[in-house]
């Protein structure tokens, strides 16, 4: 009997918030479903078999709250709270978890201020760059990431702490992220520029952390990587990108840098060219291709320079504007074995398939 009086209040808030949304358009809730199946080729190392396993994935299945309300002289005030949901294996048993956006700010003529967790500054401006969004193949041609089966780097990333967002002057903005996550007064920020002229976007940004030897900072975040996660090191962090829409669709192209400077320097680079076209209303074409190089290699994995591609094609149809299913294919090269780099044995050359329907709301 409590079961049932419980679903039934569980039923009754999801049905009111709505009404209670478009009463006085002060808070709405948003979210998506996503379910995927894919058909992925191992490495044949120690963390991957060397057979073809069916994995499933709910990635980028999230809810969330957000909302405002007018604060008087001209300011707004502004909230989000979103996160994501899935237990174990990707299924959607698991708790809901705010780990995505949770912040409070205000808007005014100034800009935006945002305080508590949210998308970086650098973030914000690889966004247009990001053609297979919350699908198995985006880990393979994600902007500013690299996982590997080892070690990995990511500058795709959220962070708690300030977040500015300037107006916009004619088509250019500029935003900056600040995060005390090191020790003593370092921390991590970051900072962008964006500028619009019609059909075409230019955006650049930096982002620095230094002394990331407590392990728990934006860049290092406590796993393996080629910057050796909790040690104290400096690593910055590059973006200059160019996209354009063409009408029928659009294409991009990016270029990033990390520089680590500790015990040994290092220097990864990527560059990210995505396209989409639209076939229809309904269909839209996607594809991506990231390529990287890993000069000086960091103590016991060699030395010298290693690179590898990875590409991805999908399809996408377009049931209505918030419901579509995709198919998307792509393959990793990880890390290319070479003359110079033969110690990580992680090349791999399969080709994955991935198959899914989302939902948005």
């Amino acid at each position: 009997m409590q079961k049932k009086i419980l679903a039934m209040a569980v039923a009754g808030a999801f049905a009111a918030a709505p009404a209670l949304a478009s009463a006085d358009d002060s808070v709405t809730l948003f979210g998506q479903l996503k379910y995927e199946v894919g058909a992925v080729d191992g490495a044949g190392t120690a963390t991957r078999s060397g057979n073809r396993d069916l994995v499933h994935s709910n990635a980028g299945s999230r809810f969330g709250v957000r909302g405002s309300e007018d604060l008087g002289g001209g300011l707004t005030g502004i909230f989000r709270l979103q996160g994501n949901f899935g237990g174990p294996g990707g299924t959607f048993g698991g708790p809901l978890t705010t780990n995505e956006e949770t912040w409070v700010g205000v808007d005014g003529n100034f800009g935006q201020v945002r305080l508590g967790r949210s998308d970086t500054a650098m973030k914000n401006a690889m966004k247009p760059f990001r053609a297979f969004t919350d699908t198995l193949a985006d880990n393979a041609t994600r902007p500013g990431t690299f996982v590997g089966a080892n070690n990995g780097i990511n500058s795709w990333s959220r962070a708690d702490g300030i977040h500015y967002q300037s107006p916009d002057f004619q088509g250019f903005t500029f935003g900056a992220t600040i995060s005390p996550v090191g020790e003593k007064t370092d921390s991590y920020y970051s900072i962008n520029a964006i500028y619009e002229m019609g059909p075409m976007n230019f955006s650049g940004a930096y982002e620095t952390q230094t002394s990331t030897s407590d392990g728990y900072g934006i860049l290092d975040t406590g796993i393996p990587t080629f910057f050796g996660a909790g040690t104290a090191a400096d690593i910055d962090s590059w973006h200059a990108g160019f996209s354009f829409d063409f009408g029928q669709g659009d294409v991009g192209v990016k270029y990033h840098q990390w520089d680590y400077d500790g015990n040994i320097e290092e220097k990864l680079e990527q560059v990210v060219v995505p396209a989409n076209f639209r076939v229809t209303d309904q269909i839209n074409l996607r594809a991506a291709v990231q390529y990287n190089t890993l000069d000086n290699r960091r103590a016991g994995l060699g030395s010298g320079e290693s690179s590898w591609t990875n590409v991805a094609f999908g399809a996408q149809y377009h049931f209505s504007n918030r419901t579509e299913a995709f198919v998307n294919v792509w393959n990793d090269g990880i890390e290319g074995v070479t003359a110079n780099n033969t110690n990580d044995d992680v090349s791999d050359d399969g080709t994955h398939i991935g198959v899914g329907l989302r939902h948005s709301f």
